[in-house]
């Protein structure tokens, strides 16, 4: 009899000890598990997906407009050319996911994790990207006018020909970041930390560069047109003078 309950008992605790698995025909519901699912042109639009998996799931051209995904897990997924413009996707993780052309238009991500994502040709017009983490990601010719990225981390990221034109970026941090011919336009930039940034061709026209740090950065013919710096610190360690525009006094 005690040998049958502490085989049972094993058995249970085997059972409570193992993952969820995916189970790619469940309805759509907070914390669905679709793992290595096939999601491909999938309408998913408007739903509650808080704290689902998508981890390895093919979302290619998925339609999650205005969806909830707030601390979704889309590790690793490919969702190129998916709509999830107006999303809810504030804490979300998608580390390493691929997101070739996809639209993240005027969606909250505010702490979103997109470390070593690939977004060239991405839209994120007017999202919320506060403290949105983008460490050694790809945005080549991504599309973020309007954005907000107060607080977010582009540390050795990649926007070359990147478009970011009147974001809020204060205090934001472009260290050791690739930005040829990236336009930031009509930018905030205040206190923003670009030290060893390539900035190449870059635009700059009419941003706010005050108190930036750049130190190291490469600003060959970068255009510096009404560009405030404001005892910003130059790349040559200057601190520039109160009242500087468009050079460094």
């Amino acid at each position: 009899m005690y040998g049958g309950m502490r085989w049972a008992y094993a058995v249970l605790t085997l059972c409570l000890a193992l993952p969820a698995q995916a189970a790619c025909d469940d309805p759509p519901a907070p914390m669905v598990n679709w793992t290595g699912c096939d999601l491909r042109e999938r309408n998913l639009e408007g739903l509650d997906l808080r704290n689902a998996i998508f981890r390895n799931a093919r979302l290619q051209g998925a339609n999650l407009r205005g969806s909830n995904l707030r601390g979704a897990n889309l590790s690793y997924a490919d969702a190129s050319d998916a709509d999830l413009g107006e999303a809810l996707m504030e804490s979300a993780i998608l580390t390493r996911a691929v997101l070739n052309g996809t639209r993240f238009d005027d969606s909250q991500l505010r702490g979103a994790r997109f470390s070593r994502a690939e977004l060239p040709g991405a839209s994120l017009r007017g999202a919320q990207l506060q403290k949105a983490q983008f460490l050694e990601s790809r945005l080549d010719g991504a599309d973020l006018r309007g954005a907000d990225l107060t607080e977010a981390s582009f540390d050795r990221a990649s926007l070359n020909q990147a478009q970011l034109q009147e974001v809020r970026a204060r205090d934001s941090r472009f260290v050791n970041a690739s930005l040829e011919a990236a336009d930031f336009s009509g930018a905030d930039l205040h206190k923003a930390r670009f030290e060893n940034a390539l900035l190449i061709d870059a635009v700059l026209k009419d941003s706010d560069l005050s108190r930036a740090y750049l130190v190291g950065a490469d600003l060959t013919n970068a255009d510096l047109e009404g560009v405030k710096l404001d005892s910003a610190m130059w790349t040559d360690r200057r601190r520039c003078r109160p009242g500087s525009v468009g050079e460094c006094r």
